[in-house]
């Protein structure tokens, strides 16, 4: 009896309530069955009476009930297995590179207005061929950066390919020499040297962060500077140079283009500290020295704010000293917005004592405001 209540199953007086019912029925004729309240007295004394088999019909549906759990449970772990290399390239890199430099692209049609007249149909060739050295170029980098973090990952992030055992170091390593050789090819393709180069160093300091023996993430300042120089100056520069190769421009950039690359360099300086605050569990335990295993959670947060605040302070100084070269009225409400919404977000992290599952969720938004500055880029 306590197993049927714990279970929630029919007791065995419940199977034998519902055969006397049953029988109440002629042969030959259907009787529409009695409620319970109906039957009398002595009917139901009688149907309360165990009966013999009625032990073999409960453990028959509860074993069946744990079959239909059983294959339940087996589906989420199919439906992973389907998207193990989605999963590993991290898709976000091809979201937001994409934008990235659909946006520059623009911006420097704005500033070159003559360039509308020579557009024509190869256009979309070189725009694939940016892309496409672009794109392999981030999941390169990504993927490195997994194959090295595989200890590390077990503890912060152990739902990724790698660290959860779906994908061999061996499928891994195959996969980001695939992508390092199609970028490379890519660029190539497109006879630009300055492209060629950018691509070039955006994959160098890529391994460079990630591989050893040089490994700069296990660093505590050499972590942040690289991601400063990988996801914001070089990155940038190689976008630049690919937007220039599509349009068939000078590598000459506009104060908007200036103030962008400065922005970008020290949103990523600033997001490469914020990022130890939530893997500090991991780091901890594999000892990696980072800026929040050294000083803690919430002055590292401190730091990071206040990088992060002082960009958008300059980027709306900018603005007032450079009303005709950067527009204010664009400028100046998105950086104040935006330095509103990272106060925000650090309060979360602050009220809930530094949880790593809100860290990475301030990590995650401010890379999103980081792509809507590139998405007002045009209109600066």
């Amino acid at each position: 009896m306590e197993l049927s209540r714990m279970l929630k199953f029919p007791s065995a007086h419940a199977f034998s309530e519902a055969r006397c019912r049953r029988t109440m029925a002629t042969p030959g004729r259907f009787v529409p069955l009695m409620p319970p309240s109906r039957i009398a007295l002595s009917d139901r004394k009688s149907c309360y009476k165990p009966l013999a088999n009625g032990t073999h019909l409960l453990k028959a549906v509860q074993t069946q009930h744990q079959t239909q759990i059983q294959h339940e449970a087996a589906k989420p772990v199919i439906s992973k297995k389907n998207d193990v290399l989605w999963r590993f390239l991290r898709p976000f890199a091809f979201y937001a590179g994409s934008i990235q430099f659909f946006c520059v692209l623009a911006r420097r049609l704005v500033d070159n207005p003559q360039t509308f007249k020579s557009l024509n149909w190869t256009i979309c060739i070189k725009i694939l061929a940016v892309l496409t050295s672009l794109v392999c170029t981030y999941f390169f980098t990504s993927g490195v950066n997994q194959i090295s973090d595989i200890e590390t990952d077990k503890i912060n992030k152990p739902d990724l390919p790698l660290s959860s055992g779906e994908l061999s170091i061996e499928s891994a390593w195959a996969i980001v020499m695939s992508f390092l050789a199609v970028s490379l090819l890519a660029a190539g393709a497109l006879s630009s040297m300055s492209f060629l180069a950018s691509i070039f160093c955006l994959l160098l300091v890529g391994g460079v962060y990630s591989i050893p023996p040089f490994r700069t993430k296990a660093s505590t300042v050499g972590a942040p500077i690289t991601i400063a120089l990988m996801k914001g100056f070089v990155d940038f520069f190689a976008i630049f140079a690919g937007a220039g190769v599509v349009l068939g421009l000078p590598f000459q950039m506009s104060l908007p283009m200036v103030y962008m690359s400065i922005f970008t360099t020290i949103f990523c300086l600033a997001n490469g500290i914020l990022k130890d605050i939530s893997d500090i569990e991991g780091d901890i335990k594999n000892n990696i020295p980072t800026l929040a295993t050294i000083i803690g959670a919430r002055k590292t947060l401190i730091i990071g704010t206040g990088i992060h605040i002082l960009n958008h302070f300059g980027c709306v100084l900018a603005a007032i000293i450079r009303p005709e070269a950067i527009k204010c009225s664009i400028v100046i409400p998105v950086h104040i917005i935006s330095a509103l919404f990272l106060l925000s977000q650090v309060w979360k992290i602050h009220s809930v004592n530094y949880e790593s599952v809100q860290s990475r969720k301030l990590y995650s938004s401010l890379w999103l405001v980081y792509v809507v500055q590139y998405i007002l880029l045009p209109f600066v």
